[in-house]
């Protein structure tokens, strides 16, 4: 079972993946002879409070796709008060140890957006995608594991 190493620094375990258009999105420019858009890199706060991943809006718009529907989002901001998000198709594409190139992919991912770039992260990694993985947080070590 391949695992990623996390640090866990002053904001907390951040994870840098790739986020790519959805496997569907894809073939659909491979078939029109298209070449793949590049995967962008993002640094995910790993949030165990989230239900849900949520990746900044700058970077969706650099995919330049429209999103495919909206979600209402209970936030701790919002309150009782739901908020709509865009909510996008995309894969998640996880690398191990100092592989250069993405090992690990999770296709399709229904992911939310928010404006994370004041806080210096790009979104969150949220339970969708732990519930694919064993995390454990390694407190006294300031590291934890993610396994896939």
């Amino acid at each position: 079972m391949p695992s990623i190493n996390v640090a866990i620094g002053p904001q907390g375990p951040v994870v840098e993946l790739y986020v790519g258009v959805s496997s569907a999105r894809l073939t659909a420019i491979r078939n029109a002879g298209l070449p793949d858009p590049p995967l962008q890199t993002v640094r995910l706060l790993i949030d165990t409070g989230a239900s849900g991943t949520n990746i900044c809006s700058s970077v969706m718009s650099r995919f330049g796709m429209q999103p495919t529907g909206t979600v209402q989002v209970f936030t701790p901001s919002t309150g009782a008060t739901p908020v709509s998000m865009d909510q996008y198709d995309v894969n998640l594409y996880f690398t191990f140890s100092q592989a250069s190139q993405p090992v690990h992919m999770i296709p399709t991912v229904p992911i939310t957006c928010a404006d994370f770039q004041a806080q210096g992260i790009h979104g969150l990694l949220g339970r969708d995608i732990l519930n694919r993985a064993g995390f454990v947080y390694h407190g006294d070590l300031s590291l934890c594991v993610l396994n896939f």
